[in-house]
């Protein structure tokens, strides 16, 4: 494998561009959910405190849009995704806009400019700001401060989210969307009885158990938002 080229520490193209400019937030104003996700292979998630490196982002409509929004965002990581949270909204670009520029404007943000409160032995991953704009380094439990922050303000700027009627992950003309029950030791399992069509990969279920328990949204029947398995803050 070639080596890159050694250039001086710091060298600039040229550029007359700011680096670290805040891009405007989405202005999609559909339903849908705001989602926080990290990685395993993280240098900051994976360390032994409690930081997290987090993106947050949006996903327009119901739980088969986010799947596949989740998809194209596993092509770049190259370690395991991990799912910290969803959260529905009513207004997906209000609710974007709102976190991202409360955390910045709180230091949390990996943005020059917007970092002070990210621990100093982090920073150097940031130095080229080469990488996304939706990416914060908090603690968890200062996400999920600001994930109730959100959750909050949108109710009372918004309304309730109410359950989507469609567009469940396994629902098409001939099936209805894929539900768990409780297998015969007490453990949830997907339901396929009566499908048609190939097999759902374990991956998506893996998937939509945790879109479900942590959104606290399924379709009727299911038992993932059952009290035992909802997901506790």
């Amino acid at each position: 494998m070639p080596l890159r080229t050694k250039l001086p520490r710091g060298h600039k193209f040229g550029s007359v561009a700011d680096p670290a400019s805040v891009q405007p937030g989405n202005l999609k104003h559909q339903p849908g959910v705001i989602y926080f996700w990290t990685t395993k292979d993280n240098a900051v998630t994976n360390d032994s405190s409690n930081f997290v490196a987090v993106k947050i982002g949006l996903a327009v409509g119901g739980e088969s849009d986010c799947w596949e929004i989740m998809q194209g965002s596993r092509t770049k990581c190259a370690g395991d995704q991990v799912i910290l949270d969803i959260l529905p909204v009513n207004r997906c670009g209000w609710s974007e806009e709102f976190i991202h520029m409360t955390m910045r404007k709180q230091g949390y943000s990996t943005l020059h400019g917007h970092d002070h409160k990210v621990p100093e032995r982090y920073k150097h991953f940031y130095e080229e700001q080469a990488g996304g704009n939706e990416w914060f380094v908090v603690t968890t439990q200062m996400l999920d401060k600001f994930r109730q922050r959100l959750s909050e303000k949108s109710v009372a700027k918004h309304g309730q989210p109410e359950v989507w009627a469609k567009k469940w992950v396994g629902e098409t003309r001939t099936n209805p969307p894929i539900k768990f029950r409780l297998a015969a030791d007490g453990t949830p399992t997907a339901d396929m009885q009566g499908r048609r069509g190939g097999p759902t990969k374990e991956q998506k279920l893996k998937f939509i158990w945790d879109y479900r328990t942590l959104s606290g949204f399924a379709p009727a029947g299911c038992i993932s938002t059952s009290p035992e398995w909802i997901a506790v803050r």
